[in-house]
């Protein structure tokens, strides 16, 4: 069996567990079940189970007395608690359904930000509508999906998140005019990376915004850097191969002989002017 994400054998050093805490505790924040254990959506309940013990006896709050680590006490304690809360529900086959259909929404946590009442309320309100938008992504409900992640995005403009889904619901919502929803999906993204310069997915749609336009040299700038921040990226290295393949096709093309007779036949066209 797979070690769940992000834990290997034998004990993390003090910067490890940090990043480690830092890194599930945006899941946890987003209301991400599947995100605060490490596992993939079509995880078996073993693998859920093994990564929440693997995760007990890594950043349980007890755990946190190792010098380095005791500014993380609160926030291990906080998400820990998600964890269990994320491993509940996931090993229940019934209650797991509802979460995977987006009838159980996750309400999160704050990461230990001190926030009002209202604003708290507002940034939970738009996390609910992310949550529903992203659950009719990957049903391919695109106008729905916009429909939630507008709300979302209107809730709180400063997730990147929110602007880089969006874009992607807009962009394939063919109930819209094709070039505006395009242009629009454009400047989703372009407002996720300004909100998060590193996020690998908001540059890989805007690697599909430029081939959508044709512009092949910035969409492999596009690509190249969605690879550069996320080595795995399955689909942007698919696409880099693809326009490798064609660079290599027209180059090979581009010969001599092949150039001689291409000025002919145009030189042929002109004189039947």
């Amino acid at each position: 069996m797979l070690r769940p994400q992000g834990f290997r054998e034998g004990a993390l050093s003090v910067e490890e567990v940090s990043k480690l805490i830092d890194d599930r505790m945006q899941a946890a924040i987003d209301g991400d079940y599947y995100g605060v254990l490490g596992v993939e959506k079509d995880a078996e309940s073993s693998a859920i189970q093994a990564s929440y013990i693997a995760m007990a006896k890594t950043i349980h709050p007890d755990m946190m007395g190792k010098e380095g680590l005791e500014d993380y006490k609160d926030k291990a304690g906080e998400l820990f608690k998600f964890a269990t809360e994320a491993q509940e529900v996931l090993t229940h086959n019934k209650k797991r359904k509802s979460y995977d259909s987006g009838d159980l929404v996750a309400k999160g946590v704050h990461g230990g930000e001190a926030t009002g009442s209202e604003e708290r309320n507002r940034k939970n309100k738009a996390k609910i509508q992310y949550q529903k938008g992203s659950v009719l992504l990957n049903r391919k409900g695109w106008a729905d999906a916009e429909a939630h992640l507008r709300e979302a995005v209107e809730l709180n403009e400063e997730e990147p998140r929110y602007w880089r889904k969006l874009g992607w619901a807009i962009f394939n919502n063919s109930e819209a005019d094709k070039t505006k929803r395009q242009d629009e999906a454009c400047r989703c993204w372009i407002q996720a990376l300004e909100l998060n310069e590193e996020d690998p997915e908001a540059h890989y749609y805007m690697a599909l915004y430029h081939k959508s336009k044709s512009d092949l040299k910035k969409m492999k700038n596009a690509l190249v850097r969605t690879v550069k921040l996320k080595p795995r990226h399955v689909e942007a290295q698919r696409e880099l191969r693809l326009l490798k393949m064609r660079e290599e096709k027209l180059k090979a093309a581009d010969t001599p002989i092949n150039r001689f007779f291409k000025a002919f036949a145009n030189l042929g066209k002109k004189k039947k002017k």
